[in-house]
């Protein structure tokens, strides 16, 4: 059973130093990918496929969805990762846009055009006074509207309720404050967004999923289910030690159904030809994606797409 008041009291064990360190049990999350979605998932057909994916921002199995996957796991050494893919759903589902801050921007823009024609002052306001406000009022009003189907989704709501009710009594900011300097982390830019969220929103509404709270890189892996497409984000780019990539190697291996794909992204441009060595025995690597500019400004090859053995 989930522990909701101990995540919740964790969760606000966190703070703004926070937003830079490692990945552990309670971390700060990532609001979006800093991958190249469009171009890690133009390559592949996941029709009618079951596909287990990082859950990390959400992004991954949105555009997995989007693209006609038939259902999406999830999996995650962060259990806060949970929580805010019910948000994004959430968000998807009863305001129509793919990221919460999306709907804050084009209020900002209409604010910003109603109230002054000087661009630098009409930032300030919005800084310093509009949006971090605003987000607390969407916010409410967000969870207004959800009705929970699973006891999963009911335990997600309670945590969103404390959250907010905590961040309004701790900062003047509320929940915009929360989102900005405590649960979001600072090493991301928003690369990707869909506008048409026709096909997510019949999915999550039809579909329930599985998350996997469990360390990748721990040699007592215990999923059992298999999976026709896996998304591991560039997770293989903290490997530090050859075991951690044979623990990963061998783990994968194992989720995914005979002929299945792995799919490994690129950020830091650090899938390094030593570690492509250590996989090749189990896979095959079919093609090299082709570039985009990732978070430092540097085109790098997307990722790689990977063939179980």
């Amino acid at each position: 059973m989930t522990d909701v008041i101990k995540d919740v009291e964790e969760t606000f064990n966190l703070n703004e130093n926070s937003r830079f360190n490692g990945f552990y049990k309670y971390s700060p999350i990532y609001p979006y990918s800093n991958e190249g979605l469009s171009i890690l998932f133009s390559t592949l057909n996941l029709e009618e496929k079951d596909v287990l994916t990082v859950a990390g921002s959400g992004d991954q199995a949105f555009y997995a969805y989007h693209n006609g996957a038939k259902n999406v796991d999830l999996l995650d050494i962060n259990v806060l990762s949970k929580y805010y893919y019910y948000f994004r759903m959430w968000v998807i589902k009863y305001l129509n846009v793919f990221y919460f801050d999306n709907l804050i921007d084009e209020e900002e823009k209409d604010y910003m055009n109603s109230k002054c024609n000087n661009i630098d002052k009409a930032r300030s306001i919005i800084n310093n006074n509009y949006s971090i406000k605003r987000e607390t009022e969407l916010f409410k009003y967000l969870l207004s509207q959800v009705e929970p189907t699973s006891e999963e989704e009911e335990m997600a709501y309670k945590y969103w309720k404390m959250v907010l009710n905590k961040s309004i009594t701790m900062w003047r900011g509320g929940i915009g404050y929360f989102f900005r300097y405590i649960l979001c982390r600072g090493d991301t830019n928003k690369k990707n967004n869909l506008s048409d969220l026709s096909v997510i929103k019949k999915q999550i509404f039809n579909n329930s999923f599985s998350f996997y709270n469990t360390d990748i890189y721990k040699s007592d892996f215990d999923i059992f289910k298999k999976y026709d497409v896996l998304f591991a984000s560039n997770i293989l780019e903290y490997a530090t030690y050859r075991n951690e990539v044979n623990i990963f190697k061998n783990n994968v291996y194992n989720l995914l159904n005979d002929d299945g794909i792995l799919v490994l992204s690129n950020v830091r441009d650090e899938l390094h030809y030593v570690k492509r060595l250590l996989l090749k025995d189990l896979f095959t690597f079919e093609e090299d994606l082709p570039t985009y500019e990732n978070i430092s400004g540097f085109n790098i090859p997307a990722g790689n797409i990977l063939r179980k053995k």
